[in-house]
Protein backbone atom coordinates (compact mmCIF):
# COMPACT_ATOMS: atom_id res chain seq x y z
CA UNK A 1 0.00 0.00 0.00
CA UNK A 2 1.82 3.49 -0.75
CA UNK A 3 2.52 5.50 2.46
CA UNK A 4 0.12 8.77 2.51
CA UNK A 5 2.04 11.81 2.24
CA UNK A 6 1.02 15.21 2.42
CA UNK A 7 0.64 17.52 -1.18
CA UNK A 8 1.26 21.50 -0.78
CA UNK A 9 -0.74 21.91 -4.26
CA UNK A 10 -3.01 20.06 -6.41
CA UNK A 11 -0.59 19.97 -8.80
CA UNK A 12 1.32 17.72 -6.67
CA UNK A 13 -1.04 14.73 -7.14
CA UNK A 14 0.10 12.27 -9.87
CA UNK A 15 -3.46 10.77 -11.77
CA UNK A 16 -4.43 7.65 -10.90
CA UNK A 17 -7.75 5.78 -11.16
CA UNK A 18 -8.21 6.52 -7.79
CA UNK A 19 -7.46 9.90 -5.28
CA UNK A 20 -8.50 9.52 -1.78
CA UNK A 21 -8.18 13.03 0.34
CA UNK A 22 -9.00 12.40 4.07
CA UNK A 23 -8.15 15.31 6.47
CA UNK A 24 -9.63 17.29 9.80
CA UNK A 25 -12.30 19.87 9.21
CA UNK A 26 -11.56 23.16 7.56
CA UNK A 27 -8.41 22.06 5.74
CA UNK A 28 -9.67 22.77 2.36
CA UNK A 29 -10.57 18.78 1.02
CA UNK A 30 -13.68 20.81 -0.68
CA UNK A 31 -11.51 22.92 -2.30
CA UNK A 32 -9.22 20.56 -3.14
CA UNK A 33 -11.79 18.41 -4.76
CA UNK A 34 -13.48 21.24 -6.58
CA UNK A 35 -9.53 21.67 -8.11
CA UNK A 36 -9.32 17.81 -8.69
CA UNK A 37 -12.73 17.54 -10.20
CA UNK A 38 -11.81 20.74 -13.22
CA UNK A 39 -8.67 18.70 -13.76
CA UNK A 40 -9.96 15.94 -14.93
CA UNK A 41 -12.36 17.98 -16.98
CA UNK A 42 -9.53 20.04 -18.98
CA UNK A 43 -6.60 17.99 -18.37
CA UNK A 44 -7.61 14.58 -19.03
CA UNK A 45 -11.32 15.42 -21.21
CA UNK A 46 -13.37 13.66 -19.03
CA UNK A 47 -17.27 13.71 -18.80
CA UNK A 48 -19.13 15.00 -15.75
CA UNK A 49 -20.49 10.91 -16.26
CA UNK A 50 -17.13 9.85 -15.92
CA UNK A 51 -16.19 11.38 -12.59
CA UNK A 52 -16.85 9.88 -8.93
CA UNK A 53 -16.65 12.19 -5.94
CA UNK A 54 -17.64 10.79 -2.87
CA UNK A 55 -17.97 12.52 0.83
CA UNK A 56 -19.94 10.92 3.50
CA UNK A 57 -23.41 12.96 4.40
CA UNK A 58 -26.20 13.91 2.21
CA UNK A 59 -25.16 17.45 3.54
CA UNK A 60 -21.44 17.29 2.46
CA UNK A 61 -22.52 16.18 -1.18
CA UNK A 62 -24.80 18.84 -1.49
CA UNK A 63 -22.06 21.29 -0.45
CA UNK A 64 -20.10 19.89 -2.73
CA UNK A 65 -22.23 19.51 -5.74
CA UNK A 66 -22.99 23.21 -5.15
CA UNK A 67 -18.78 24.27 -5.11
CA UNK A 68 -18.27 22.23 -8.22
CA UNK A 69 -20.78 24.25 -9.91
CA UNK A 70 -19.83 27.15 -8.28
CA UNK A 71 -16.41 27.17 -9.49
CA UNK A 72 -16.99 25.91 -13.08
CA UNK A 73 -18.93 28.74 -13.84
CA UNK A 74 -16.11 31.04 -12.02
CA UNK A 75 -13.43 29.42 -14.58
CA UNK A 76 -16.07 29.95 -17.26
CA UNK A 77 -16.58 33.42 -16.63
CA UNK A 78 -12.60 33.71 -16.53
CA UNK A 79 -11.91 32.03 -19.36
CA UNK A 80 -15.24 34.15 -21.08
CA UNK A 81 -14.53 37.68 -20.12
CA UNK A 82 -10.72 37.66 -18.86
CA UNK A 83 -11.84 39.09 -16.18
CA UNK A 84 -9.74 38.74 -13.25
CA UNK A 85 -11.53 36.16 -10.40
CA UNK A 86 -11.38 35.85 -6.99
CA UNK A 87 -10.43 32.32 -7.19
CA UNK A 88 -7.15 31.87 -8.05
CA UNK A 89 -7.58 28.10 -9.19
CA UNK A 90 -9.79 30.19 -12.21
CA UNK A 91 -6.70 32.84 -12.64
CA UNK A 92 -4.00 30.41 -12.65
CA UNK A 93 -6.33 28.70 -15.78
CA UNK A 94 -6.33 32.18 -17.97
Amino acid sequence: MDKVKPIDSIYDLKWQPRIMIEASAGTGKTYTLTALYLRLLLEKKLEVEQILVMTFTKKATAELKQRIFRRLKECLNRLVTGVESEDDFANELY
